[in-house]
């Protein structure tokens, strides 16, 4: 198995896609969230990680995945601006399957319950009014982040991990660009 990174010059320069499984852990309610960047439709940063805190609603655990895909992707923005020599770049897309945190991120509106995290919301939310970053809903089904926070049946899981690049890479083309 191994990464496949393909020549892919319509892609965007930089894309993230966040998700939550919120309060999935029974024994402490913790959410796990999941980060994938890509830089020109390939892989190059992800995560998964089970949050500190306990996240009151799923709005909230999705912001604290957005916070961290974030600032993931602003600063591999900064990385590709600076290797290709340009600045101001596309908004970066951030794929979220979560239309109510879109809706308020759009907004800026936070509410009491949202108090624990109001400084992740207004970093997420003052990339948005500057323009570097675009919210777009991302259907669950189209989300590649969605195997970085759950478990997943065989077929999901092979569709996912072909959608983001990962394939049985033949022992013949060890260190080979492909395609």
């Amino acid at each position: 198995m191994g990464l496949v990174y393909r020549r892919n010059v319509e892609a965007v320069p930089v894309r993230v896609y966040t998700d939550a499984d919120w309060a999935n852990n029974e024994e402490d309610r913790k959410s796990v969230s999941g980060v994938l960047v890509q830089v020109f439709g390939c892989p190059v940063s992800w995560q998964t990680k089970r949050e500190r805190i306990v996240s009151k609603s799923s709005t909230i655990a999705e912001y604290l995945a957005a916070d961290d895909g974030v600032e993931e992707a602003v600063w591999t923005k900064m990385q590709v601006e600076r290797l290709m020599k340009s600045q101001d770049g596309p908004a970066i897309p951030a794929m979220m399957d979560n239309k109510s945190t879109i809706k308020r991120l759009t907004n800026g509106k936070s509410s009491d319950a949202q108090k624990t995290v109001d400084c992740r919301f207004f970093s997420i939310r003052e990339a948005v009014t500057s323009g570097l970053l675009q919210l777009i809903y991302c259907p669950t089904t189209e989300m590649l982040a969605d195997g970085l926070t759950k478990a997943l049946g065989t077929t999901r899981f092979h569709e996912l991990r072909a959608a983001i690049g990962i394939q049985l890479i033949p022992s013949s083309a060890g260190g080979e660009v492909l395609g």
